[in-house]
């Protein structure tokens, strides 16, 4: 058996059509708009190039992005706090932290501090352990270990 090669961006046009469709339907439905939060600590070149093609993709697909973007000498107290102000706000459904943070800023506990119904990339340690779980899928059968 031979592998067959996969076109990689007609697979995410389609998966990106098929969110802007739940998004209308969404907004349509409920008068909700789904928003994402993206954090960037620093000026890497490669961050900020991640987090401008995730703002692009929102657009794209009819959600609201909000872009908080911090000198690398922010401290960690401060990046806390918007942690904290981004959990309560009702307008933002996800939070991204793009990593990696700087050095004098402890990664788990900024990543600890994001609700994980707000964790986008998963990596609250409740969304890493749910991952691992036996029953992440929907019709998934549970394993009794």
């Amino acid at each position: 058996m031979t592998g067959e090669d996969i076109d990689g961006k007609a697979i995410a046009a389609t998966i990106r059509q098929e969110i802007t469709e739940e998004v209308t339907k969404l907004k349509t439905e409920s008068d909700k708009t789904p928003g994402l939060a993206v954090i960037l600590v620093g000026s890497r070149r490669d961050s900020q190039t991640y987090v401008r093609m995730k703002k692009k993709a929102c657009e794209e697909c009819g959600i609201a992005s909000f872009g908080f973007d911090y000198p690398e000498n922010i401290t960690q107290d401060e990046l806390l706090g918007k942690i904290r102000e981004l959990n309560d706000d009702p307008k933002v459904h996800g939070i991204l932290v793009q990593l990696p943070l700087p050095s004098h800023i402890e990664e788990g506990t900024i990543l600890n501090a994001v609700l994980p119904s707000k964790d986008v990339d998963g990596l609250h340690p409740l969304n890493t352990a749910a991952l691992c779980s036996t029953s992440t899928h929907a019709g998934a059968t549970k394993i009794n270990w």
